[in-house]
Order: structure tokens, then sequence, then C-alpha cells
């Protein structure tokens, strides 16, 4: 389902897009300025967010500005009066999809929401396609270790993500790792079956606190954590997610057999 956060001070403009694009099957959330708006989208995962260019405390360019560094991938459309359409225009140099003026009709917005929808789509489409070809643009093992862990950060929105490998004595280790202490990176060798990633590497399951990750061999373990970011993993994070870790698989079998010849 498509969420949308329609952002706009006038309570007027804010009923009516949320009973009419309620009425379309969108999940609809309202906030009232600037600040409350930048809050919701660091606690929530939205596709769209409709801006008032006009807003208390923050206005809409810089919300945009904030919410584009928060999820670069949610698609803004600004709604404007007439006075500030020049504002609406250059918003778009600086990311966002489209601009409505008011007042508002709801069979024109919901037409431009899924237009930007289809592109959200096809970005992400195109986004794992680069993925791929970033993950499989070396055999080397150092540098494909870096790409995994920066990519895989960027995949879900994280904060730290580490990499744990088997060594020649069967323990895991943490292969590479970003955000985490390096102290604890070099210290930690885990048994298979010892602590969760231990256990993950042991029952050939992954653990992601709410929904599972099944894989059929297990050639090491991914973390990725969100420290700071409040909103859980989604259905989208795992589609994503899936397949970046299939795609991990084939590198990492890739690199390790042509290390071997």
């Amino acid at each position: 389902m498509c969420r949308v956060l329609v952002v706009d001070d006038e309570r007027d403009v804010v009923d009516a897009l949320e009973r009419g694009l309620g009425r379309r099957g969108y999940e609809v959330e309202v906030a009232f300025t600037g600040t409350e708006a930048v809050l919701k989208v660091k606690k929530s995962k939205f596709d769209v967010v409709l801006l008032d260019v006009v807003l208390p405390e923050l206005d809409g360019v810089q919300v945009l500005e904030q919410v584009k560094k928060i999820d670069p991938e949610i698609e803004a459309i600004m709604i404007t009066g007439h006075a500030s359409i020049e504002t609406a225009i250059n918003s778009m140099k600086n990311g966002a999809y489209d601009y409505v003026e008011k007042p508002v009709f709801i069979d024109k917005i919901a037409a431009i929401i899924e237009k930007a929808v289809e592109k959200h789509r096809l970005t992400e489409t195109v986004a794992l396609y680069e993925i791929g070809k970033a993950i499989f643009s070396t055999v080397k093992m150092d540098d494909l270790l870096k790409i995994i862990i920066d990519l895989g950060m960027r995949v879900l929105r994280a904060d730290d993500a580490s990499l744990m490998l088997f060594d020649e004595n069967g323990k895991l280790y943490i292969a590479f790792a970003s955000g985490l202490n390096e102290e604890i990176r070099k210290e930690t060798k885990l048994d298979l079956g010892e602590r969760i990633s231990g256990w993950v590497a042991k029952n050939k399951e992954g653990v992601i606190l709410i929904n599972g990750l099944k894989n059929d061999r297990v050639l090491g373990v991914l973390s990725v954590n969100r420290l700071n970011i409040e909103e859980n993993v989604t259905n989208a994070d795992m589609y994503k997610l899936n397949i970046y870790a299939s795609l991990v698989s084939f590198a990492l079998d890739n690199a390790a057999l042509y290390k071997n010849v």
C-alpha cells in the first residue's frame, strides 16, 4: 500500500486530501508544520510527501531538503499558491517530483501521485541493477567486502553494518564493518551457534527481529542495524534485502573461487 504524508497548515486542505486519498486506497498521515513533517519522516517510511511551500517553523523548501537527507527515495510533490510557483519550480531542481497549484483537486493530485509511485518503483529497479553491477565489479576480497558493507547500509538506510565470515578453524570473525568499534571488531570470534550471529550461521536462517530471511547455504552473516532510525523493517525493505543477500552470496562465491585458482 502506498503511504502518503500530507503537509499543510490549512486544515481544510489537509482534511480534503486525507479523505480523498483515503477513498482511493492510499494510507495517509498528516502534518501541519515543517518540523512535525520532518519528525514523521524520521519515524516512518513514506512513498510520497505532499508538501506545501509555505509552512510555519520550517518552509516547504527546508522540509524538502531535510526529508531528502533522511530518505532520498521519497517522492515530494510541492503544493503552491500562485505567488510561490517559482519556488515550487526551483524545488524540482532540488529533488521534488512535481508541483500542483491551489486549489488542489483530488483527481489531479491522485494522478500525479500515481506517476510518482511508478517513477519510484522504476528507480528501485534501476538501483538494484546498479547494486548488482557494483558487487560484481571486483573479485578482490578486500574491495568486495567494503562494497558489500557500504551498499548494505544504503539498501537498509542503516547506521552500522558488519560482515562475518568463517576462518580456517570454523569460527566466525568480523571480516569488515562500518560504524563498529575497531577493538570489538578485532576481538570478536564466535563458535557456530554462539550469540545471534552464531545462531544464524548454525540454523541457516536470518534474524531481523520482526521477520525471517531464509538461506540455503551459509557463507557468512551480514548484520545491518538501524540505531538512530525508529522505523521498523518493511516488506519493501525485505524484498530488497532478499535480492541483495542473493547477490552478495554469488559475489562471495565468485571471489572465493578466483582466490583459489
